[in-house]
């Protein structure tokens, strides 16, 4: 394996290192880690990151209301996700890859940095 390959591998698994030690400590998904995956795998812009981040709270109201409206009256706020607010914003994908975010390839990506949902 040439050096700029090891390195690359050696920093992948460094950030993998460090947000999973971030998760077990909380024992949550901090939406901020998940954000930053996301954004660091280009499926998510650094700019719908810090949108998604500054609106969370008004996004899970809005998703709440609309269940709700649905005869969905037992879901609360807090229970609506981060991944549940991206995959609801439709969000066209950052990689140029057809198609909008879905919440497959969210739990993929995160999976695939070694983070077990």
């Amino acid at each position: 394996m040439s050096a700029p390959l090891i390195r690359n591998a050696e920093t992948k698994q460094m950030e993998t290192t460090k947000i999973t030690e971030s998760i077990s400590k909380n024992q949550i998904f901090a939406d901020q880690t998940i954000c930053g995956i996301l954004a660091r795998n280009k499926l998510i812009t650094q700019h719908q990151s810090e949108e998604i981040l500054r609106k969370k709270e008004w996004f899970k109201k809005e998703l709440k209301r609309r269940h709700s409206s649905q005869a969905c009256n037992n879901i609360s706020a807090d229970s609506v996700s981060i991944t549940d607010v991206i995959v609801s914003l439709n969000l066209k994908r950052a990689d140029n890859i057809p198609g909008t975010l879905d919440e497959e390839t969210i739990y993929s990506t995160l999976t695939g940095m070694g983070i077990s949902l």
